[in-house]
């Protein structure tokens, strides 16, 4: 039996990313995705398997189903769990493939050892330089708060506690509830199309201006992918933020890039 299982963060998120690249994959190969048992859920990726409803999506598998996710993080990004889940799959005869690339994901063979690792290491890697950026925010934030009694939020209000109530230590879930809000924007950088293009337009060195054009020409002519998060045109500001999430700094007409760009 064949299934697909898609994944978000927050329910704030759709699926519309990960079924585009499941459909063009199974269309591909011939097979009707809506033929398919689907499994979706919106449960942080840092949280096990067994505790969501790919943990029972698998236990209902037998040997010869195939799961086909859009890429490996669906499935987690945790590196030890994400080897447990695909353990598990291949102790059962079960095929897990990431449409993305059409690759079995496996750890029995070298190779499927190999990319297994690259990429649940990569994913793992994601959420810890997420969360240090948040402790290190945190952190910056209650020293000024200590020293002039006072900080200014993202939205540029003056706040003098963290939490809704004066006085609440509520730091904890002030920084789990950013996470799981930049955990989100993660998640949808990785499967927006027009993201994804602006980032090779701007490596390319093309002039911003050309490539916010550009963009909204293709958004208003309704090609699919290309709108900001929240359905809008590509705005000088927002193409800033993008640009730097990758780490990459104008120069002239060209740039230079801090790390590698996808």
């Amino acid at each position: 039996m064949e299934r697909i299982y898609y994944r978000c963060s927050t329910d704030k998120q759709q699926f519309l990313q990960q079924q585009d690249c499941v459909r063009k994959y199974l269309e591909g190969k011939g097979i009707d995705p809506d033929t398919l048992e689907v499994t979706e859920e919106h449960v942080s990726g840092r949280k096990k398997a067994n505790e969501r409803k790919l943990g029972g999506l698998i236990k209902r598998c037998k040997k010869g189903d195939i799961i086909y996710v859009s890429e490996l993080s669906r499935l987690g990004r945790n590196m030890n769990d994400l080897f447990q889940t695909v353990s598990e799959a291949c102790e059962k005869g079960i095929k897990l493939i990431q449409c993305k690339d059409g690759s079995e994901i496996e750890n029995e063979s070298i190779g499927g050892k190999a990319l297994l690792f690259a990429l649940s290491l990569a994913a793992e890697i994601e959420v810890q330089n997420i969360t240090q950026r948040i402790n290190s925010g945190l952190n910056s934030r209650r020293e000024i708060l200590k020293e002039q009694g006072f900080w200014i939020s993202n939205t540029g209000n003056i706040r003098t506690h963290f939490g809704n109530d004066k006085g609440s230590d509520t730091s904890a879930a002030v920084m789990a509830s950013v996470e799981a809000k930049v955990l989100a924007a993660a998640d949808w950088k990785e499967g927006s199309k027009g993201y994804q293009w602006v980032i090779r337009q701007i490596a390319k060195g093309r002039k911003r201006d050309d490539v916010i054009k550009e963009f909204n020409e293709n958004m208003d002519a309704g090609i699919e992918g290309f709108s900001t998060r929240n359905g809008c045109h590509l705005s000088k500001g927002i193409l800033s933020k993008w640009i730097n999430s990758k780490h990459i700094i104008a120069k002239g007409e060209g740039i230079e890039k801090r790390d590698s760009i996808q």
